[in-house]
């Protein structure tokens, strides 16, 4: 027992952090350094440009690369799951446009409005067939697919 005693000496060794704790986090500038070097992208609205721009493969990468690494992007992880489902949203959109030219709902139904049947059927199936890559439907999946079959049936008719 040192000689301020035992209840000192668990004080002070509690406050010790582990080594991993103690090394300086990185940088916001410092990843997006390591983005920007890796994609040409260093920020979410480099990467919505790219997108706007027809480059889904080169926003796809950079979007992988930063949930495979997340813990060396600060700048995201306080909120990280709206941050990262806000991003698979848009790359959804986005692959919905190129692929459709419709990107949400909304559009689906203009589709089906305009006489675009077929267009807005393949569009229906691929979101269907792609479920797990379109977060921004998935939390009222079972309702949302409902709707959109009936909207679809009855522009059958």
């Amino acid at each position: 027992m040192g000689i301020f005693g035992k209840k000192f000496e668990n004080f002070f060794t509690n406050q010790q952090k582990p080594k991993e704790e103690m090394e300086t986090k990185r940088t916001k500038e410092e990843a997006q350094l390591e983005l920007n070097e890796k994609f040409g992208l260093k920020k979410t609205s480099d990467f919505q440009l790219a997108l706007q721009e027809g480059k889904i493969e080169l926003a796809k990468n950079w979007l992988n690369y930063i949930a495979e690494n997340k813990e060396n992007f600060p700048q995201y992880l306080a909120n990280w799951e709206n941050w990262l489902n806000d991003r698979k949203k848009e790359l959804a959109q986005q692959e919905l446009f190129e692929e459709f030219g419709l990107r949400k709902t909304s559009d689906f139904q203009s589709a089906l409005q305009q006489g675009e049947i077929e267009l807005a059927k393949n569009w229906l199936n691929y979101i269907i067939e792609n479920k797990s890559s379109f977060p921004q439907y998935l939390a009222t999946w079972d309702s949302w697919l409902n709707d959109r079959q009936r909207e679809l049936t009855e522009a059958k008719k």
